[in-house]
């Protein structure tokens, strides 16, 4: 009896850890687009739950747990002439991602799958050279695209150095 009380514990414990999702920093009523653990920090493309071509608001959230260091853009307005989308068709998958333009720092958000295996994260450019991938350690709440594909960006047509 005291083995199944342990098991119960444990299992009430761990759906509960999971049930807030510890690795977002978008808010309750935003939807993940991308969002996840880079080591200590953590990265979330949040979008508005409206976010359609007319309305709504996507951001740019990295940081350590509870204490977001950067946020882009940081008024809450629609992506459009602010974040460019872009996907490319991989061998055995495809990839998904936003650019966005900070000073002289351009930084790439992205989801792949390239034979049976897939990441996400965040890539840093400077002067079209990558300087930093932020690949996602652990936890990965679902992807979700729709939110972007809704908003109708303008789509990526330079070529760049990819993470994958």
């Amino acid at each position: 009896m005291k083995k199944l009380l342990l098991v119960l514990i444990c299992l009430i414990f761990t759906t509960s850890t999971f049930a807030q999702k510890p690795y977002t920093h978008c808010q309750s009523d935003e939807v993940p687009v991308v969002s996840c653990s880079v080591g200590k920090k953590i990265l979330s493309l949040c979008a508005s739950n409206d976010l359609s071509q007319n309305s709504g608001y996507l951001q740019y959230k990295f940081g350590i747990k509870d204490k977001i260091e950067f946020i882009y853009p940081k008024e809450k307005i629609h992506p459009k002439g602010i974040f460019i989308y872009g996907s490319q068709m991989l061998i055995g998958g495809g990839a998904d991602y936003v650019k966005f333009k900070n000073s002289n720092i351009q930084y790439l958000v992205y989801s792949y799958i390239r034979d049976q295996r897939g990441s996400e994260g965040v890539a840093v450019y400077k002067n079209n050279k990558l300087l930093k991938d932020f690949e996602c350690k652990s936890w990965v709440l679902d992807v979700n695209w729709g939110p972007v594909y809704s908003a109708e960006l303008t789509e990526d047509n330079q070529a760049f150095e990819t993470p994958w």
